[in-house]
């Protein structure tokens, strides 16, 4: 008996959750007395993420894009993790050793990186229509980008992955116009780069079609 994968929570809803958790920390990390310097770091990622976050539930349509919910899954839980980092500090906890915390603080200020560039690549790629052989150069150059986005940004998992890929493989086959264009638009060391032997046998087989 199969059973479905959990479904993620709507969107709303964590968007709601990341705003008050955003809030709660820049107010916790306004004044950290220990490891002052990576708690300013970690402390401007939030402000630039809180920027973000504000700037994507004003964005038209993106309810409709797919990218959008696992990433604010993924959001919420890196900062439930920086709250707990934080708590840790805040108790002087001994059971983490100073090195450790260091590294996790660095861990967690890398993790909010790669959100806040995830999210604004999302939202830069906004919703597009599949283009067709009418299709003007134009919409065939933002269909491509969006595609790629969607191949490098690495959530929703290697479904999200393989239906790029298969979105890439049909433009290329049924439109003559898209090979220079993904040639010039596109990141084609990325493509490359899924020729490894350690990517997933079925994304590179599509990559090696594209």
């Amino acid at each position: 008996m199969s059973t479905e994968p959990p479904r993620l929570p709507a969107a709303p809803e964590v968007l709601e959750q990341i705003n008050r958790l955003l809030e709660r920390l820049l107010r916790l990390t306004s004044s950290v007395a220990c490891f002052v310097f990576r708690w300013q770091v970690i402390r401007s990622k939030l402000v630039s993420l809180q920027s973000l976050i504000s700037d994507a539930a004003e964005f038209p349509h993106w309810k409709e894009n797919q990218l959008i919910p696992p990433l604010l899954a993924l959001i919420l839980s890196d900062l439930r993790r920086t709250e707990i980092l934080w708590r840790d500090c805040h108790e002087d906890s001994v059971s983490r050793g100073k090195l450790l915390m260091q590294s996790d603080l660095d861990i967690a200020a890398g993790l909010l990186s790669k959100q806040i560039n995830d999210l604004g690549m999302v939202l830069r790629s906004g919703v597009l229509d599949k283009p067709n052989r009418s299709s003007s150069k134009e919409e065939l150059v933002f269909f491509v980008k969006d595609l790629f986005i969607r191949l490098q940004i690495g959530i929703g998992g290697p479904e999200f992955k393989r239906k790029a890929f298969d979105s890439l493989v049909n433009l290329l086959f049924n439109d003559e116009k898209s090979a220079a264009i993904v040639a010039e638009q596109g990141n084609v060391g990325y493509l490359v780069s899924q020729l490894d032997l350690s990517v997933d046998s079925s994304i590179r087989e599509l990559a090696v079609v594209s």
